[in-house]
């Protein structure tokens, strides 16, 4: 399974309801390739919950949620959309993956030229 972290936490709900949408798209972009991989986005996830439930948006809360998804990870992908370099949630997901898997990449989707980038501990 691969982890998808994208940003989601804004004060705003339409920047949330974006982020959320970017997400989306790129799951059904993945699904539509040739070979798709599982992927687990909880921004997907959990985004028409967390409206319908009124749920925390902020990153600290879903830690733990989050947390049990990232341990059954093959992979790690970063979506790269506006936000992410300043998002908790995604800082915290990197850097636990890379401090569990010091010799890791995580690959970092840039949606608007559509291609791949790595990012080490080093950046």
């Amino acid at each position: 399974m691969i982890y998808l972290a994208s940003p989601y936490s804004h004060e705003s709900d339409g920047v949330r309801h974006h982020r959320f949408l970017q997400a989306r798209e790129f799951i059904y972009f993945h699904l539509r390739c040739d070979r798709p991989k599982p992927i687990f986005s909880p921004i997907v996830t959990c985004h028409k919950l967390s409206v319908l439930a009124n749920l925390p948006t902020a990153a600290e809360p879903w830690w733990d949620y989050n947390l049990s998804f990232l341990r059954c990870a093959e992979k790690m992908w970063v979506l790269n959309i506006s936000g992410w370099q300043q998002s908790k949630g995604v800082r915290m997901e990197i850097d636990w993956w890379l401090d569990t898997y010091p010799d890791a990449v995580t690959s970092i989707y840039e949606q608007e030229e559509w291609k791949w980038l790595e990012y080490t501990r080093t950046g």
